[in-house]
């Protein structure tokens, strides 16, 4: 009897560190969310790095301790004292997939590739751990949920966080402004043709830039070749006489 207490009193404070680790993850990966959104530039670049690496802990953590952590439980998990580290790896991926909003891609196809293998890894990675969860198939399809937005936002990070290259510059008009709602007001701006670009677009803003943009105004553009050869652009401020000088065709 004596043993068996023992052996209790030992998980209990497994289980207990377990719970401790990951309030501290959630807790790294919730002011990193927070430094993205509101930090400036200058916070932008290690906050991304961070929440591009926590989703990566996360998943050894669970592939290696199965016993102790879990990313999706079910309320009839049978291993009901599992921490769940869903928050943590939400928060990350939701940032990634959706924060910077600086950063828009000329083609989405690629990147759905990158999307697709961050996911099928994910579930690779996830396998033995996943085995533990009586909802082992609905585990598995979660994580390909939730793996393919880390790898949708990962390819972002990574195709235009160390993209140094000089860019080309563009200058086209904003035809019209408009607001969305769900969960919160999106701001969007819709371009004239530019440059590679020749259709509509409609880019997702921050309120400041949707604010200080005029119907029939200029917005001027830098567009760069992306590391992953993923090219992407950003919407930069005018120069005084509304124009920039243009490497590449208007």
């Amino acid at each position: 009897m004596a043993q068996t207490n023992d052996a209790d009193a030992k998980l209990d404070d497994k289980i207990a560190n377990a719970q401790m680790v990951n309030f501290v993850l959630s807790g790294i990966a919730v002011v990193a969310a927070l430094c993205m959104w509101m930090g400036g530039p200058a916070l932008q670049v290690p906050s991304e790095i961070v929440l591009a690496l926590l989703p990566v802990v996360l998943i050894c953590l669970v592939n290696n301790k199965p016993l102790l952590y879990a990313v999706g439980t079910r309320r009839r998990d049978p291993l009901e004292q599992r921490t769940d580290l869903i928050f943590a790896f939400f928060v990350c991926v939701a940032s990634l997939a959706f924060g910077n909003q600086d950063v828009h891609f000329l083609g989405t196809e690629m990147q759905l590739e990158y999307a697709l293998l961050g996911g099928l890894l994910g579930c690779l990675v996830i396998y033995s751990a996943a085995r533990q969860n009586p909802q082992v198939w609905s585990a598995m399809f979660g994580m390909l949920l939730c793996a393919g937005s880390y790898g949708w936002g990962l390819a972002r990070v990574v195709d235009s966080l160390p993209d140094k290259s000089p860019p080309a510059h563009y200058t086209t008009t904003v035809t019209n402004k408009y607001e969305t709602y769900h969960r919160g007001t999106s701001y969007h701006l819709a371009l004239a043709p530019w440059g590679p670009a020749q259709w509509s677009d409609s880019l997702t803003v921050s309120q400041a830039v949707y604010d200080s943009t005029l119907i029939g105004g200029q917005a001027c553009l830098e567009l760069y070749p992306g590391l992953l050869h993923l090219p992407w652009y950003r919407m930069v401020a005018c120069d005084s006489t509304g124009q920039q000088p243009v490497t590449g065709d208007q």
